[in-house]
């Protein structure tokens, strides 16, 4: 790693330490059947999914404090949310399940994140976990996603022959699952080759979603979250192969890869098309990743770099990521010098054009269509941006006004109404 890569994985792992601290001093939240149906009832999903996430915080951060750091408070700590975890009614969402035909074992975003976390981890940790968590965890696993999915008739769900990130974290998450508990040899022996033909499947669905100029049409933070998914999975798998199967092998993953780069203008301004913020942050350990299998592609500015509580969600897969790919993988971009942010690209497929010049000032323009994942009927939208101030914008999904009004200036503020 370089110098910069250490210092922010230094305060990453701190922040994570201090989350730690805090919650080992504190009871998770409950998971209530009022609150899960409280979204059928008056159509609220934040009382439940508030406290689900919160969950999801506990496996994470002392997931990783168990796997970097080893120390038995914490274990014992990581021990009880499995525990906990697997004693939940329901992994998926209420937003995500069918209420008149209501299925404990729906496969969403998040049953798949679960079942890929605890199988992760169970993997990593081996012995050190109770033999009793571990049976447990590895048969609320199989239960609940993978007996389900692997037994299916194709497709199990829509999101398995869907263009958008549903297909690359759903199965990537499946897949990623699926090889760690064959692994663990809790798969059976005839499930794992139609498993992860199905995966890679899927896989080639999400990125028949992106453009092949190499654009992720729902925007940037969704490039991160389903590229993350799409490359961990990779990576899995040809370890599993021993290089045999390489999916980032593919033409416009090169394309793709390179994509998040383009979306950056000066003083952390990023590009808020379709469902994107303007302040988006990217994932060092996701783009250390990109780097090492595309050395040509170049790094943000790490003033724009997430950080632990920036995901609501506190995935396991992109924390541990970020800490594992930047050792893993860290120190390979290229100087500053050598790999310059571009000064002009054009995303044909997409109808994008992007323009900087070397301060970050710049402007963009979206042609395209509205038949696009996270579309906000925002075609002919465009920005414009100067000295880290939008003076062109719109609203778009999470940008709103206290976004492009944090600071005072003397320029105009104008938006497409």
């Amino acid at each position: 790693m370089n110098d910069r890569e250490k210092t922010y994985l230094r305060k990453f792992w701190n922040d994570i330490q201090q989350a730690g601290d805090i919650l080992r001093n504190q009871e998770p939240p409950e998971l209530t059947e009022d609150a899960f149906f409280l979204f059928e009832k008056t159509g609220n999903r934040l009382v439940y999914e508030n406290a689900y996430f919160t969950r999801r915080k506990y496996l994470t951060v002392f997931g990783i404090l168990s796997e970097f750091g080893k120390k038995e408070s914490d274990i014992k700590a990581l021990n009880q949310i499995i525990l906990s975890i697997c004693g939940e009614r329901f992994w998926a969402l209420p937003a995500h399940v069918d209420f008149s035909h209501l299925d404990e074992k729906t496969i969403d975003l998040f049953a798949a994140e679960t079942a890929q976390s605890l199988a992760e981890i169970l993997l990593i940790m081996g012995n050190r976990l109770p033999y009793e968590t571990v049976a447990l965890a590895q048969t609320e696993i199989m239960d609940r996603v993978l007996t389900p999915f692997c037994t299916s008739t194709f497709p199990y769900s829509w999101w398995e022959t869907d263009r958008c990130n549903w297909s690359a974290v759903c199965a990537g998450s499946i897949g990623i699952a699926a090889i760690a508990m064959d692994r663990m040899g809790k798969l059976p022996a005839a499930w794992k080759e139609p498993c992860i033909k199905r995966v890679c499947n899927a896989l080639a669905c999400y990125l028949d979603g992106m453009e092949q100029d190499g654009t992720c049409t729902e925007g940037l933070g969704y490039f991160s979250y389903g590229m993350s998914y799409f490359t961990a999975f990779s990576e899995l798998l040809y370890q599993e192969t021993n290089g045999a199967v390489n999916l980032m092998a593919q033409p416009v993953c090169e394309k793709l890869a390179a994509f998040q780069e383009k979306c950056y203008f000066g003083q952390g301004i990023s590009l808020s098309f379709s469902d994107s913020d303007c302040h988006e942050h990217f994932l060092p350990g996701l783009t250390a990743y990109l780097v090492h299998c595309f050395p040509e592609i170049g790094t943000p500015d790490y003033a724009s770099a997430g950080t632990f509580e920036d995901d609501s969600c506190y995935r396991w897969l992109t924390n541990e990521r970020t800490i594992r790919w930047l050792m893993t993988y860290g120190g390979q971009e290229k100087s500053d010098m050598e790999c310059p942010s571009p000064t002009y690209a054009l995303l044909p497929c997409a109808q994008w054009m992007i323009c900087k010049d070397q301060n970050g000032n710049g402007f963009a323009a979206k042609g395209g269509h509205n038949d696009e994942n996270h579309n906000h009927n925002d075609i002919g939208h465009f920005l414009c941006v100067w000295q880290g101030e939008l003076l062109l914008t719109d609203l778009g999904a999470k940008t709103s006004l206290h976004h492009f009004c944090r600071k005072s200036s003397s320029a105009p503020i104008r938006y497409k109404s």
